[in-house]
């Protein structure tokens, strides 16, 4: 079986197109992903941070 090259690149053009979308949503849903945790992480740390300056002025006073 013989396929010219106009076929083939029909071909390259789907599979290149389907992985594609596919590699845009992993993408975008990686990078959700670590926005959400490094807000997460940035929150957390802060309410720690606040905890620690909040208890050690209680007990200066």
């Amino acid at each position: 079986m013989i396929l010219n090259v106009s076929e083939i690149n029909k071909v390259f053009e789907e599979i290149n197109s389907k992985t594609n979308y596919k590699l845009k949503v992993y993408l975008i849903d990686g990078l959700l992903n670590t926005v959400y945790s490094t807000i997460h992480l940035v929150i957390r740390r802060w309410f720690l941070k606040r905890k620690l300056f909040l208890k050690i002025i209680k007990e200066k006073n």
